[in-house]
């Protein structure tokens, strides 16, 4: 019984031992990896785009703030879109963009020839600042968009159209929110 009792008491800090040091082990190893990947965070953080006093007087004639101006543009970067299309009555996003992004292709769209220049490309992204968007220009901007792309669509003048849009987002199931700064943005990601 003595040797029976001796056997259960080292087994039990055996068990311990192994207990602790397994235990400790994985604290190390959680912490070597909490470590990693804060490294890895800091590698891709990205500066954000905030315009400059020389950029802010670019802008003429527009009902768009500074802070909205950065926020498309900050979509543009964090998103790595290149091929970026602006629709807009006054070219500002469009100029201050190509002032911008040097290293990707930013176009204008002539308001003119709107739906044949929609149909020539895919696009990663769009900008619509125009007040004659109708349902039928943004359902076919959504066919050329490419996969993981974004529009970004300022407030339609018109409730009818806007509903009109809502519903063919929602009957094709695809995702969008709106963003409120001075304006409403609405926005659809495919």
């Amino acid at each position: 019984m003595d040797t029976t009792r001796i056997a259960l008491i080292i087994s039990m800090f055996v068990v311990l031992i192994i207990g602790f040091a397994i235990y400790f082990i994985l604290r190390i190893k959680a912490y070597k990896l909490r470590q990693k990947l804060i490294l890895t965070d800091k590698k891709f953080e990205l500066e954000e785009i905030k315009l400059s006093n020389e950029n802010i007087e670019k802008i003429t004639n527009t009902d768009l703030i500074v802070e909205e101006f950065e926020f498309i543009f900050n979509s543009i970067k964090i998103n790595d879109y290149n091929k970026n299309l602006f629709i807009e009555n006054s070219n500002n996003a469009f100029i201050l963009a190509k002032d911008i992004f040097k290293d990707k292709e930013i176009y204008e769209a002539d308001i003119n020839n709107l739906e044949s220049y929609l149909k020539k490309e895919n696009w990663d992204f769009i900008f619509f600042n125009y007040e004659l968007i109708n349902g039928n220009l943004v359902r076919e901007s959504i066919k050329q968009l490419k996969k993981g792309g974004m529009i970004i669509l300022k407030e339609a003048k018109n409730k009818k159209i806007e509903n009109e849009i809502l519903e063919f987002l929602k009957t094709k199931k695809i995702k969008y929110e709106f963003k409120k700064n001075k304006n409403s943005f609405l926005l659809i990601v495919i």
